[in-house]
Formats: structure tokens, sequence, C-alpha cells
């Protein structure tokens, strides 16, 4: 119970008469310069603690608490007295009087009622009758009611005995307080209405009512010289404020366990109502975590099943592309003596010449049939590409949703793909040798080759082309060793060769005589007749031709090796372009299923934490049951129905 109230209004001497002993300094003018609390002890003797827990004879409250002390303490700080039980009877329900510094003391009111206000149940304002209700105490109660809510407020007129003075003014005045203490009440601080505002206003004085309570203690009568007129209506109204004081504090002690049991009921409903949303949001989430889980095993099953589609759709696109080049390539390599055809350079048998006009055949030849095989090529490949790519972009997108198939739609396009037909003549044909001599259709080697043709007999024909070329190998070799051998060698052969032209003669004389010399004149001007016009038509168009012969036999036979590799490097393209794409797409999905694994773990722990959470809910719950039943208990023990 804390007392307020302006400086000189006698808060102490009511605390005093209350406790019917001189426990707190009184006197004229400023006397209380700190806040004092009175509450009960079980011992016979009493004491006080200072500010700084120091315990001191009772006496020396007088010196602390006084504002004519020398030693002053802060109007904040608080002296606790402790009165013995058994000399008050109002300590014994363990009551706490409160007594205050005058609210017209210091402007830092915030901090009194921050230290000593909040946890009070009953507010008493001392009020000067001889004036009205300042405004310093009409501030100092409103701070309280702006902190507390509706607190239970008592106002005392105390120093009323000055009225016997004026005695036709009494009521006039007593009315005049009266109206202005209920609309304090009722209408600034709305704490209470007009009946229950009647109720908590007195009129009184203090002082005389410890002088009564004195003497009736010492056993002498209480009429006597210090009693003004009326005094015994002043005593019976402060008994009338002590009986209702008590009622209140009771009634406090009630309405606080009525609010405690309120308070809990809605705490429970609340618990109750948070408990009901957390396992609402726990089954959503578990239900969200179900549906993510079920995404994340249809990925990765979908993942399975598209990487062997990819391999299979892959490997009949290789093939069909094998196919295909592999064929085209046999068809331009049978119509390779057209593109050599078409190949125009100058020509000429030197040896320098015809390096440079092979380097620009090969480069043709490399162009043509890279350009020719594309034409051929390009459009069923680049079909089949955009199909097979078309087809894994459209099985990966029905995978993903929306925002990542966003991501993928660059790559929904009908694009070529960059297939290199490039064959490398220089390489594949850099040891071809031609043979551009001259070379007699009707000599002996021809007449050979095309008797044993007509014969069949292909053993004899590989025999004679082997020879043949290595004669042409051994007079390449005899040449140029030729140019660095000694003179006696180079004679030696030169006698060899000799030997041959020899042997022609030997049979022609041999001719001679079997047929006659007329019919051999006749043969040998025939003969060199046919020798002489190929011998004049042997021009350089004549060994362009043989040339370009000479070379698509040898280039078809290299590039027939080559058609199964350019097929496979083809294909090997394709496979590389649409693996890069396939793993584009797969790099896509792999994030959308890390995704998946990440909000299926952010799912686990927010249930965790829910889950956690339920639990210490229901923790406070089962705390605010039992809390319940102690209020009850207490209810029911001290705080009894009127009826009993």
């Amino acid at each position: 119970v804390c007392f307020f109230g302006r400086t000189s209004n006698g808060k102490s001497t009511v605390v005093n008469a209350m406790l019917e002993d001189k426990i707190l300094p009184t006197g004229i003018g400023h006397t209380s310069n700190c806040f004092c609390s009175v509450s009960g002890c079980d011992s016979d003797e009493p004491y006080m603690l200072t500010p700084n827990d120091e315990k001191l004879a009772v006496t020396s409250v007088k010196e602390l608490a006084s504002a004519l002390s020398e030693e002053k303490l802060e109007s904040n700080a608080l002296v606790r007295v402790y009165w013995p039980k058994n000399r008050c009877e109002l300590l014994r329900d363990d009551v706490v009087l409160v007594d205050s510094p005058g609210v017209d003391v210091t402007p830092d009111l915030d901090s009194w009622i921050n230290q000593h206000c909040l946890d009070a149940d009953v507010f008493v304002l001392i009020a000067n009758a001889e004036s009205t209700l300042m405004r310093s105490e009409k501030n100092f109660f409103h701070k309280v009611s702006d902190r507390l809510s509706k607190p239970n407020v008592f106002i005392l007129n105390n120093r009323w005995d000055a009225s016997a003075n004026e005695p036709e003014m009494v009521e006039e005045v007593k009315r005049q307080h009266l109206e202005r203490a209920v609309d304090f009440l009722c209408n600034e601080l709305q704490v209470t209405n007009k009946r229950i505002a009647l109720d908590r206003i007195f009129f009184i004085s203090a002082k005389e009512t410890f002088a009564a309570r004195q003497k009736k203690q010492q056993g002498d009568p209480i009429e006597g010289v210090g009693f003004s007129e009326g005094y015994q209506a002043r005593l019976l109204e402060f008994e009338s404020f002590e009986r209702k004081f008590k009622a209140s504090i009771k009634t406090k002690f009630e309405q606080h366990a009525k609010q405690g049991h309120i308070i809990i009921d809605c705490m429970r409903d609340v618990l109750q109502q948070l408990e009901d949303k957390v396992i609402s949001k726990i089954e959503d989430l578990r239900n969200q975590r179900s549906t993510y889980l079920k995404n994340l095993a249809h990925v990765k099953n979908r993942l399975r099943d598209e990487a062997s589609h990819f391999d299979a759709r892959l490997k009949q696109l290789t093939g069909d592309v094998e196919k295909k080049v592999a064929k085209a390539m046999t068809q331009e390599i049978n119509h390779l003596a057209y593109l050599v055809d078409d190949f125009n350079r100058p020509f000429h048998s030197h040896d320098l010449v015809i390096k440079t006009y092979k380097k620009e055949l090969f480069d043709y030849i490399d162009e043509g049939l890279g350009r020719n095989l594309m034409v051929r090529c390009s459009e069923t490949v680049n079909d089949g590409w955009n199909k097979t790519r078309k087809d894994i972009i459209k099985r990966m997108k029905e995978i993903l949703p929306g925002d990542y198939q966003k991501v993928i739609g660059v790559e929904d396009s009908l694009q070529e793909v960059p297939i290199s037909y490039n064959l490398d003549c220089h390489n594949l044909c850099g040891d071809f040798q031609e043979d551009i001599k001259f070379k007699f259709t009707w000599g002996w080697r021809p007449l050979l080759r095309r008797t044993l043709v007509i014969c069949g007999n292909t053993r004899f024909i590989r025999i004679l082309d082997q020879h043949e070329e290595s004669s042409q190998r051994n007079e390449v070799t005899t040449t140029e060793m030729a140019t660095g051998l000694p003179v006696s060698v180079g004679t030696g052969i030169a006698l060899l060769t000799s030997y041959s032209s020899l042997g022609v003669v030997v049979s022609a004389g041999v001719i001679w005589r079997m047929i006659g010399w007329r019919l051999f004149t006749i043969g040998v001007t025939v003969y060199g007749g046919l020798y002489g016009f190929e011998r004049l038509t042997w021009t350089r168009g004549a060994q362009e031709r043989t040339f370009k012969n000479q070379f698509v036999n040898y280039a078809r036979q290299k590039l027939k090796m080559m058609v199964t590799v350019t097929s496979r490097n083809c294909s090997n393209q394709i496979q590389s372009e649409l693996s890069g794409t396939y793993h584009r797409l797969v790099n896509v999905v792999t994030e959308y299923k890390s995704s998946l694994e990440e909000q299926s773990k952010e799912f686990n722990s927010q249930i965790s934490k829910l889950e956690e959470i339920e639990s210490t809910i229901k923790v406070l719950s089962n705390r605010s049951l039992w809390l319940r039943n102690e209020l009850l208990a207490f209810i029911e023990t001290y705080l009894p129905h009127e009826s009993e």
C-alpha cells in the first residue's frame, strides 16, 4: 500500500495512526526525505535495513528518513522498517505500508513509479482538507494510471479538524471536496464509478486519531484538551476508512486471483490456439516435404530413364550418320574422276611444276569432296540431329517446372550441327608418284599384259607389275646414284643397259630370217608408224590426262580406306555436339534436383524447430494447468465466500 501526497499533508502521521505507534518521523514542513516501507516481522524487536541492506535499530529511521537529518538519502531510496506482528494487527495480514516524500519534492516521478508503484495493490492519496487537489497530485496519479490499469485509489482529506472553526461552512466545503474528488477518480483517472468512488473518499484528522489511540494504549480517557469539536465523527471516519481499506485489500487479492485465473485461462487458450497452429503448420510442412520428396524421386528416376533413352537415340543417330556419310563418300569416290577433270591448272612435266600442281590438286580435292559431302549429307544429318535434340529437350522439360523450363528455352531452336568433312589429301596422297614417261601402247610389255589378261592369269600380271615397279625404282635409284659414282661404275651400268638393246636386235634378226624381208619391212613400217603416231600425240595434255588417271586410281584406293574413318569421325562430331546439349540439360535438371534436396532439408529443419516449439507449448500448458489448480486452491483456502 503506497501513501502519496504533497509535502506536509500528513502521510507519515496517517501511517503511524494505522500502526498505532510512532514509527515514521513526523513534524512541521518537509519531513520524509525518502521512501519508507513498514512490514511485519516474526521477531519481538523491530529493526530496519538501509538501502545498502545494513541492519540498524528502528530508532535510526528518524535520522535516515527525515529531511531534517544531516545524512541525506536520494528521494527514490527505500528504507525498510520491520515491525513485530504481535504489536500491530494490520501487519499480520502481510500488508506492507510504503510512505513517500511529497510529490512536489522532485519532478522525477517516473523513477518513483518504476521502483515503488508497479507492484502496489492500493494507493492512498493524502490531501489537505484546508485546500483542494493540486495539479502536482493529479499529475502523479495520471502517470500511475498510465502505467497501471485502473489502480485502486483512496483519497483521505486530512486535517478535517480545521472545519470545527467554521461550522456553518462544513457541509458546503465537504460537498465541494467530494465533487472534485469523485470527478478526479471517475472522469479524469477513470478508475471507478461514482458509487464506488463515494466509498473511497474520507474526511479525517490523522493527528487526532493518532493521539486518541496513544491515550487508549496508555489507558487515559480520550476526552480532553487537544481535540476539536466533532472529533468523534472524525475518529469514526478513520475507522471506516480502515475497515474499507482492509476489505479493499482482500478484494484486491480476490481481484488479483480472478484476474490471474482469467489470465491463465487466456494463456491456455492462446497456447491451445498456438499449438493447433503449430500442429497444422507441421502437417502442412510434412505434406510439402512429402510432395518435394516425391518430385525428387521422380526426377531421379527420370534422369536414369533419360540416360538410357539418350544412349539409345545417340546410338541410332550416330549409326545413321555413319551409314549416310559412308554411302555419300563412296559415291563421291566413284565420281572422283569428274571432280579431277574439272581441275584446271597449267601442267608441265618439270618436277617443280608437278609439285605445285599436286599441292593445288590436293587442296582442290579437299575442298570439292568436303563441299559435295556436305551437300549430300547436311540436310539428312541436320534433320536427324534436330529431331533427336528436340526430343531430348522435350523430355527434359517434362521433368522441370516452369521457371527452369525458361532456362533451357534457348536450347529449343533449330540449329545446324557443325560437321567437318576434312579428308586431308596432303597426308593421304602425299606419297603418290606419277609416271608420265612415254610408253608405247604396242610395246612388248603391254602386249604381254594384254595376253595375260585375256588368258586370265592374274598371278603373272601381278609379277609383271611388281617387276615393272621395281624397274622404275631401280631406274630412279640408278639415275640418282650415277651422278655421284666414278666413271668406271657408270660405264658398267651403261654396258648392262646396252645388253637389252642387243637382245632386241638379235630378236629382229631371227624374225627376219623366219618371215622374209618384205613382210618384216612392212611390219616394221606399220609398227614404226604406230610408234611415231603415239609419240607425236604424247603432248602435255596427254601427260596431264595420264597424270589425272593415275591420281584418280591411286586416290580411290586411299579414299576407300578412309570411308570408315571419315564416317566415324562425323558420327563422333554428332555425338560430341549432342552430348554437350544433353549434359547442359542434365546440369539444369541436377540444379533443380539440388534445389529439391535443399528444400527438403529446410523442411526437415523447420519441422524439427516446430516440434520443439510444440513440445515447449505442451510443457507450458501443463504448467499453466498446475498454476490454475494452485490459484484455485489459494482462492478456496484464503478467500472464502461471504456465506461462509
